[in-house]
């Protein structure tokens, strides 16, 4: 992991995790999030304001290793009720749990890891 030139390099570690069961499990869970938030988002069309319809919602939490989450936050810091960021919120918070991390991602990755998702509306 020492070598600049076998793996991208992020602060002082980095690990590709597309072939790892973490990556996997990433991969999953953002595909179900995703789809979730693709159905909520057209069950709701009419009830969105398209001219104050933010182009893009970012959410951030922490992934815990049996599979729920804590710390679901909006990074948009937004005062006030908004649709849109309440379907991102949902489209999170209704996959939960995602599943119980494997001993080897446990090892590699800890008990946690922190998620940021942009939903682009635009």
């Amino acid at each position: 992991m020492k070598t600049t030139s076998n793996a991208p390099r992020v602060g002082m570690l980095a690990v590709e995790c597309r072939l790892h069961p973490y990556g996997v499990y990433v991969q999953e869970m953002l595909r179900s999030i995703e789809d979730q938030w693709q159905q909520l988002a057209y069950n709701s069309l009419s009830f969105i304001q398209r001219d104050r319809l933010k182009n893009r919602i970012s959410y951030r939490f922490t992934l815990l290793a049996d599979g729920s989450i804590s710390n679901l936050k909006n990074l948009d810091n937004l005062g006030e009720f908004s649709l849109p960021a309440e379907i991102c919120r949902q489209a999170i918070a209704s996959r939960v749990p995602f599943g119980s991390w494997t001993p080897e991602m446990k090892d590699d990755f800890g008990e946690s890891d922190t998620i940021t998702i942009h939903f682009n509306y635009r």
